[in-house]
């Protein structure tokens, strides 16, 4: 019985580590956000050198098709760049 008395006097905190979790999620957005911001300017230079490249690729694929070669190869055909 004395265990059980001294259970319930002891304070809940099951409130309280749910506002803690809710400050440690809200901590992280900001903090992702952030990061994002921060970072986002040299994604999207990256992202465009890549697309970039792979557009010219496909024009000279496409361009090569056009000309009678399956892919460009300059060095064994010198017409197919």
């Amino acid at each position: 019985m004395r265990v059980i008395l001294f259970i319930r006097i002891l304070p809940r905190d099951e409130g309280q580590n749910m506002v803690e979790y809710a400050l440690l999620a809200a901590l992280l957005a900001v903090a992702t956000v952030g990061v994002l911001l921060m970072v986002g300017p040299g994604l999207h230079s990256a992202y465009a050198t890549v697309t970039n490249g792979l557009a010219l690729v496909s024009q000279q694929v496409a361009s090569a098709s056009h000309a009678g070669c399956p892919v460009p190869d300059p060095v064994h055909n010198p017409h197919c760049r």
